[in-house]
């Protein structure tokens, strides 16, 4: 019976070993997917908060719901906590499923069940093999004449001492947790007259007794000790059955309270965001009807717009119509501007539809200095291959510089990059609308080698924005320059005294006149020094008193010989009483207009009845303006010189029997002041006269060391000039 107990709970706990093993791997596999869900949430939180894509959830939409960002960052903390909370309930997991249950299910079920069964197998072995050889023992004759025993006596011995084989031993199991019980009872066995094992000294030898004796004795011993064996066995089988419940009991318990835990702790995490997100959710609430609202104004804009442009293709209708019915009748081929311009209608939007913020920041960028000017696409020509060169590229007027957007790369699944790179600037360019073009919206840019740059704008209206916007652009870059940091204190002076003289701008009257047309010899004011640059550099060439460095002989020619005064008696000799020179608060256009006559076309110069009279012959009317001239620099006359270049004089002519310039003339006087003149305006340095004689050469056959150096180093540059044109060409 106890064997048959001892086999089914040997056989409970092989199955309960096997069942704390499958715990055992369910409970690492659920941290390591916890440990994975972990690490995946992570990295969920740190993508959140990734700063290389910051600009792609940057939005001014809806304020009231806060910026994308900041909603990013507390979604990265409440996940990071949440995670935090996590690992620490599954190392509690794995600590107490894994490590607890191993341990017991190693050591206890393991270890000691296989030790104790195999010393209960052993000592009940012995203990068989002692009793078997005490019970084949023959009784001794004597014994029945005693009367002590009965001839079944011997057969009674084994139950009297409870020596029964261990196959047979009482016991019982209730196979719920009962204690098992040994079914036997401890025997005292005394060496005393009345033992069953005494007899009579008369009847058997002391050697047979003692042997009689001594295996009595050892039968004993090996029943105490199976005995004590078989005790501790089944105490460990109750013991195990006690700790299997306790640990798993404490391990699940354990568990659960690291899951409350956990919870507990996110509940909280959220608990505390709650607010803030009741107050979101309601916010969402009033942004959708925003955006339904917006939705119903975008499909209302697009209607009006279609509605619109389908005019303009209407009237693009007629006016070709009425075109080819005039070009015909006339015969004429040719299409002019006012026809492409009625051709192109505005392609601006009826009605523009832009977010306050972006309505802020367009103000701020037109007041703050060095903003965005001016962006958009325009069409440009590629020289290499005029004939089919027009690419629509995107541009951009910052900070008084010009910038294309250029891409390179991106095949396959791979975008192209983009970016701006600089096309020149437009403090040393020139802007200006493209006359006797046969394409409408033409305008070009004109940097400082004369390189040009042909581009087309869409409509009329953006062309001039475009030019507009290259012009203010220029302006507010002018403004916002630092002064030099050191200036000589002759040279300070000298531009004190100049500005003294000249306090106003000379074609408007404008306070202050920092600005200086070198080759004229006027000072201007800000605006009218813009109207300046875009004549061109070979016309006017503009620089600043408080911007740019100087050379000393520069200042005392526009102090001593030129000035507004000087400058405006002869160029503004005689202003028809139809025109009005300009004031400070005339407006840009007609200051243009006024300065583009007064300069360009010479319409204000005094008239000479001399050269009234030659005017129907071109050729005499040049000869009589080059003697004059010629003759103005051979006395030094830098009035004169100005004289003759504001009735349209070439400054390079050559005239009398030596084929000289006015700058040979000069530098043959040592009038230093005219060659500076000259030189500004456009004298060559490398104009040989009869003898192949230079500017410097006549310098130093007139003794004149002075010029005759400056000269030298004005002609060396003025060569490698050439030479780097040459080489560019």
């Amino acid at each position: 019976m106890f064997r048959r107990q001892l086999e089914g709970f040997e056989e409970s706990i092989m199955g309960l070993r096997a069942l704390l093993k499958e715990l055992v791997i369910h409970s690492k596999e659920y941290a390591a997917a916890g440990k994975y869900f972990g690490k995946e949430e992570t990295a969920l939180a740190d993508e959140l908060v990734q700063r290389k894509h910051a600009r792609a959830i940057f939005s001014t939409s809806y304020s009231e719901l806060g910026s994308l960002s900041e909603l990013f960052g507390e979604m990265h903390d409440t996940l990071a906590q949440v995670q935090s909370s996590r690992v620490s309930m599954l190392l509690g997991v794995e600590s107490l499923l894994s490590r607890s249950m191993q341990q017991f299910s190693e050591k206890e079920l393991l270890k000691e069940a296989g030790e104790l069964r195999k010393d209960v197998t052993k000592l009940g072995e012995e203990y068989e093999a002692l009793l078997a050889k005490l019970l084949s023992k023959p009784r001794q004759p004597g014994q029945l004449s005693n009367g002590t025993v009965t001839p079944t006596g011997l057969g009674d011995l084994a139950g009297t001492l409870g020596l029964g084989s261990p196959a047979f031993s009482r016991g019982s199991y209730s196979g719920a947790g009962e204690p098992i019980s040994t079914g036997a009872s401890p025997v005292s066995v005394s060496s005393g007259s009345s033992s069953i094992f005494s007899s009579d000294p008369g009847s058997t030898t002391n050697g047979s007794d003692k042997h009689q004796r001594s295996l009595e004795r050892e039968v004993m011993v090996a029943r105490r000790r199976f005995e004590l064996a078989r005790f501790d066995l089944v105490r460990y089988l109750n013991r195990v059955d006690c700790m299997k419940k306790l640990i798993l009991t404490e391990c699940f318990n354990s568990i659960m309270y690291a899951q409350l835990g956990h919870f507990h702790a996110c509940h909280e995490l959220i608990k505390s965001v709650e607010p803030t997100l009741r107050k979101r959710q309601e916010m969402m609430q009033v942004s959708r009807k925003d955006f339904e609202r917006d939705e119903l104004m975008w499909t209302s804009q697009r209607e009006l717009l279609d509605k619109r442009l389908s005019q303009h293709v209407d009237t693009v209708s007629c006016n070709l119509g009425s075109n080819e019915s005039s070009l015909v009748a006339s015969g004429v081929l040719s299409v002019d501007a006012a026809v492409l311009n009625a051709s192109f209608p505005s392609l601006d939007l009826p009605v523009e539809v832009i977010s306050s913020d972006t309505s802020r920041s367009r103000a701020t960028v037109a007041t703050s200095p060095g903003g965005l000017a001016k962006q958009g696409y325009l069409f440009v020509r590629n020289s290499m291959f005029p004939a089919r060169s027009w690419k629509r590229r995107w541009f951009q007027i910052h900070a008084g510089k010009l910038f294309q957007t250029t891409s390179r790369g991106g095949s396959g699944r791979y975008p192209a990059e983009s970016s701006l790179s600089l096309v020149c600037d437009l403090l040393l360019a020139r802007v200006r609308e493209l006359e006797g073009s046969c394409l409408p919206f033409c305008f070009e840019v004109i940097d400082a080698n004369r390189a040009k740059l042909l581009l087309q704008a869409a409509t009329a209206h953006d062309m001039i924005e475009w030019i507009e916007a290259a012009r203010h652009s220029t302006e507010s870059a002018l403004e916002k320059q630092s002064h030099r940091q050191e200036v000589h204190p002759e040279q300070q002076s000298v531009i004190d005294e100049l500005t003294k003289a000249n306090p106003c701008c000379a074609d408007c009257g404008q306070e202050p006149a920092e600005w200086v047309s070198t080759n004229i010899g006027c000072l201007l004011c800000i605006e009218c020094s813009g109207i300046h640059r875009s004549l061109g550099v070979h016309e006017s060439k503009v620089r600043s008193l408080a911007l740019d460095s100087w050379d000393m002989s520069l200042l005392t020619l526009l102090r001593d010989e030129l000035g507004n005064n000087t400058v405006n008696a002869i160029w503004e000799h005689s202003v028809p009483d139809s025109w009005t020179k300009p004031t400070p608060t005339t407006i840009r256009d007609e200051k243009a207009r006024f300065i583009k006559t007064k300069y360009h076309l010479h319409g204000f110069a005094e008239p000479d009845a001399t050269l009234d009279e030659l005017e129907d012959d071109d050729s005499v009317l040049k000869q009589e303006l080059a003697k004059r001239f010629i003759a103005g620099a051979s006395r030094g006359n830098v009035k004169e010189l100005m004289w003759c270049l504001a009735h349209g004089v070439d400054v390079n002519v050559r005239a009398g029997e030596q084929n000289e310039t006015a700058l040979h003339v000069s530098a043959a006087a040592g009038a230093a002041t005219c060659c500076d003149y000259l030189v500004l305006n456009g004298a060559s340095l490398t104009l040989t006269d009869k003898h192949g004689h230079l500017p410097y050469d006549a310098a130093k056959a007139g003794g004149v060391e002075t010029i005759q150096l400056a000269l030298m180093q004005k002609t060396s540059l003025e060569q490698n000039q050439v030479q780097s044109d040459i080489r560019k060409t």
